[in-house]
């Protein structure tokens, strides 16, 4: 079973349905039920599920043991165990083909780190297992984010469910949504641009053309999945925010990423990147704090090289932009009416030349593919004119 199955429909419209009719008395229960009967229907290998299981198993024990002692010795032995099944499951299988990682490994793991480091900073009491079995393996959710909060969610679940007609409403057209932009925009993207990056007779600004369509195919293809998982919490009366917010009409790096993947640069921001101080440190510090966030990053998205290339491209797009940009826009008045110009399009151009990392997954084809754009610059200079 997939999102774009028949029988996904029919669990998003009974498991309400169900909860109204018996007066609320069951419904995390049939969220519970819900989740169970997504993962062994999508869930294809016994260990993806069997992993699943246990992990939220630990973490509801991991929480109970945190709540009666709460301190940082027990925090980081409580986080050890989902951070090396992460690298594990993530990484492994790039020495090892045989080692598979479970379907929405990253997402779930992330919801498990913020439920105990949330406990810690006793932001949210420790729930019973029912309940955290609903949250980290929240079906709507479960393969590809948004990474919701556990505070918010729990409030939520305890809630009587009301069958509201606006939230049906907005979340099925939100999931309409979605479904369009992956199933219309998406396919037909992917395949105007495989045509240019897979044929070798294109080159220079057509390569180049290849990876503008794939920025567009990526965002495409992130926000469905999103909307999709928005719109179907809707329906379940879980109001989950919004992960996608025209980040390419973004007029810096900086409000790019507020734009892009929000559930995740909020989670890094909030876990990793105030943890070690934030922008409240000494420059250097500063500088420290955004090549972790952005090596993490990077290591998140993929187990190669070429995606920490990506994230460090961004990490150093950012301080560029702080140290440099900000000061000679501030000296330089027509500079800075340049920027305000063209500051969005020029944002948006410095995403696709990153794609190359993110697309291949490796050095020496994202090495060609630059190539491949440098050559037969004579077409270039033909466009621009």
């Amino acid at each position: 079973m997939s999102v774009f199955s028949l029988e996904y429909f029919g669990m998003l419209f009974v498991t309400p349905f169900l909860s109204w009719i018996f007066n609320n008395k069951t419904r995390k229960n049939l969220i519970l039920l819900a989740n169970s009967l997504f993962m062994f229907l999508i869930l294809k290998n016994t260990v993806s599920i069997v992993y699943a299981l246990i992990l939220a198993g630990y973490t509801w024990l991991s929480g109970m043991i945190l709540s009666q002692k709460n301190n940082r010795i027990t925090l980081f032995v409580s986080l050890i165990f989902p951070v090396l099944g992460l690298v594990f499951f993530k990484y492994a299988g790039y020495f090892s083909k045989s080692i598979i990682m479970p379907l929405g490994l990253s997402f779930y793991t992330f919801k498990v780190i913020s439920y105990l480091v949330d406990i810690y900073n006793k932001k949210v009491k420790a729930q019973g297992i029912v309940n955290v079995y609903a949250n980290i393996l929240f079906f709507t959710c479960f393969l590809a984010g948004p990474i919701h909060r556990s505070k918010e969610f729990f409030v939520e679940l305890k809630k009587p469910f009301r069958f509201k007609y606006q939230d049906q409403k907005n979340g099925f057209i939100l999931m309409m949504l979605g479904f369009f932009e992956k199933l219309v925009i998406g396919d037909e993207l992917f395949r105007v641009m495989n045509i240019f990056s897979s044929n070798d007779v294109f080159t220079g600004i057509y390569k180049f053309f290849a990876l503008v369509l794939y920025a567009f195919y990526i965002y495409v293809d992130f926000d469905s999945y999103s909307n999709i998982a928005i719109g179907a919490s809707r329906m379940l009366g879980f109001h989950l925010n919004r992960n996608f917010h025209t980040p390419y009409l973004a007029v810096s790096i900086q409000d790019f990423w507020s734009r892009w993947h929000i559930s995740l640069s909020t989670w890094l921001k909030d876990y990793i990147y105030i943890p070690l101080g934030g922008n409240r440190v000494s420059n250097g510090k500063y500088i420290r704090n955004i090549f972790v966030v952005w090596f993490l990053t990077g290591l998140w998205h993929g187990a190669n090289w070429t995606f920490i290339i990506w994230g460090l491209y961004f990490g150093c797009l950012l301080l560029l932009e702080k140290y440099v940009l900000k000061d000679l826009l501030e000296k330089f008045e027509e500079c800075e009416k340049i920027y305000n110009s063209y500051s969005d399009n020029s944002t948006f151009m410095l995403f696709p030349l990153s794609i190359m990392y993110y697309k291949k997954g490796d050095y020496k084809k994202s090495k060609k593919i630059l190539k491949k754009i440098q050559e037969n610059n004579k077409y270039v200079l033909e466009y621009l004119k």
